[in-house]
């Protein structure tokens, strides 16, 4: 993260903050003149640092701006832009086409606009909030120690419960009439109207499921044994895709494939089975962690937390074809990246102990 708080007239403070061990590195400050783009700051951490502004007038005296970029934070095939920076600690991942949307440990619903990295908390003092949607209108989640299930406008307002009593939701997904979530702790499957109503469970009887995915026929989510497994969003008999696999974390869909990370430590994969069942297809072995995935129906896109020793510092963002050729590092030396989105032109991520959330080109 970049910090800029005006002084007077054109005078500029400028704080550099990185990602090292656990916490937020400060890689130090200093105090620059605006006279035209770009600023050289050399800040007092020993690092020098390069700012491209177009005026400082528009900026407000001792006002803080959290500008996107930070520093000595990993690498990538491309640009590493960091939009937000948090406290320690995990969420979930959406986005739409002006924004990131991001849940927090520390209870909060945050938005982040695309265009200027623009920070704005939409829900706070929420119960280990647990999965994150967004539709043309609001924001969805699941409360998981709170057993509910909440919205709010997107562009924030009054929070609302939509479902209560649940047993440690999670994995939340929505469509045009819907709402989606699994049950952790009942093994269930549910389904309500956006707007609150009556609770439909789809599935009943599964074994710790996770990470929830949807297409317009389908609900896919993850178990521990069988672990991929599907039902109609009208309801009916759940369906095994896949079997013979351990570990299952996150999944996701394409028009073809439902594609599942394999979590472990130096020998995770990434895995593909159609979505009608049939033979599984392994995509990528041999990962550290791999957690979020998320495709864009020509390529598959995870996260590797890191080796066992290092999973502080050295996390990956991986990349490989649908049909698994060119696997691909689209930045190294993360904090324990976990959630993944992707729009038409980059991926998305959050880091645990970077604390933040970058991306990069795809």
């Amino acid at each position: 993260m970049i910090e800029i708080v005006k002084q007077n007239g054109n005078q500029l403070s400028v704080h550099g903050y990185g990602a090292c061990y656990v916490y937020p590195c400060d890689m130090g400050y200093a105090s620059v003149n605006f006279a035209g783009s770009p600023v050289i700051a050399a800040l007092s951490g020993g690092r020098s640092l390069t700012l491209t502004l177009t005026s400082a007038s528009t900026l407000q005296a001792n006002q803080s701006y959290h500008l996107l970029g930070q520093v000595g934070v990993g690498t990538g095939v491309g640009t590493l832009t960091t939009l937000a920076s948090f406290g320690i600690g995990n969420g979930y991942l959406t986005l739409d086409d002006n924004a990131v949307y991001r849940t927090h440990d520390n209870g909060t619903v945050v938005r982040i606009a695309l265009a200027d990295g623009t920070m704005t908390t939409l829900a706070s003092g929420q119960s280990e909030p647990a999965g994150i949607a967004v539709d043309g209108t609001s924001v969805y989640w699941a409360n998981s120690t709170g057993g509910s299930v909440m919205k709010v406008a997107i562009g924030g307002g009054p929070v609302t419960t939509i479902a209560s009593n649940q047993s440690r939701p999670l994995g939340v997904v929505v469509d045009g009439t819907s709402i989606y979530w699994a049950n952790l702790s009942a093994g269930t499957l549910m389904k309500v109207p956006l707007a609150g109503g009556s609770l439909t469970t789809l599935a009943s009887g599964q074994n710790v499921p996770g990470i929830i995915a949807l297409d317009a026929t389908n609900l896919y989510w993850t178990n521990y044994d069988p672990p991929v497994v599907k039902v109609a969003i009208g309801g009916g008999t759940a369906t095994t895709i896949a079997t013979g696999t351990t570990a299952p974390k996150n999944i996701a869909v394409d028009s073809t494939n439902v594609y599942w990370t394999n979590y472990s430590y130096g020998h995770g994969m990434v895995m593909k089975a159609p979505i009608a069942g049939g033979d599984t297809t392994t995509l990528a072995s041999d990962q550290h962690g791999p957690i979020g995935i998320a495709t864009d129906g020509t390529n598959v896109y995870w996260t590797n937390e890191g080796t066992s020793a290092n999973y502080f510092t050295d996390g990956s963002i991986m990349r490989v074809a649908v049909d698994g050729s060119g696997l691909t590092t689209l930045a190294s030396g993360q904090g324990d990246p976990q959630a993944i989105a992707v729009d038409a032109t980059s991926v998305y991520w959050t880091n645990f102990y970077g604390t933040t959330i970058s991306l990069t080109p795809k």
